[in-house]
């Protein structure tokens, strides 16, 4: 059995993915203890569930995707790290399903220059 991997529909849902991190930080803004509660990822579309104290806004939701936007257009670099979930912790790291995770772990973090944009276990 050999196994293909079509590149197009691969890093179509990397974006998409990745955009998800996004939303996370930027629901930050309204929502500063939000938690993420599950994702849904795929070429074309992603649903990011979260809590929330209260329903958004029009203009919030606006803003939202201005900011991501804007993120998306800046072309910033995903950095991946595999390290420790300690040395992960240490980092700074959102971690989201502490159950999920083993001793080492994957960072996922968008960097606009020094800043840290978003840095979550992935």
């Amino acid at each position: 059995m050999h196994l293909h991997v079509n590149p197009q529909q691969r890093y179509a849902k990397m974006r998409a993915h990745t955009a998800t991190h996004l939303l996370h930080t930027a629901l930050t803004t309204y929502f500063p203890n939000t938690k993420q509660a599950g994702s849904m990822v795929d070429s074309d579309l992603l649903r990011f569930d979260f809590y929330a104290e209260n329903l958004l806004t029009t203009q919030q939701i606006k803003e939202i995707e201005i900011t991501i936007n804007t993120y998306i257009y800046q072309a910033l670099p995903v950095e991946l790290i595999e390290t420790s979930l300690e040395e992960a912790n240490k980092l700074g790291a959102k971690s989201f399903f502490e159950e999920k995770y083993g001793e080492n772990v994957r960072v996922i973090r968008i960097l606009d220059g020094k800043h840290i944009i978003s840095a979550e276990l992935c």
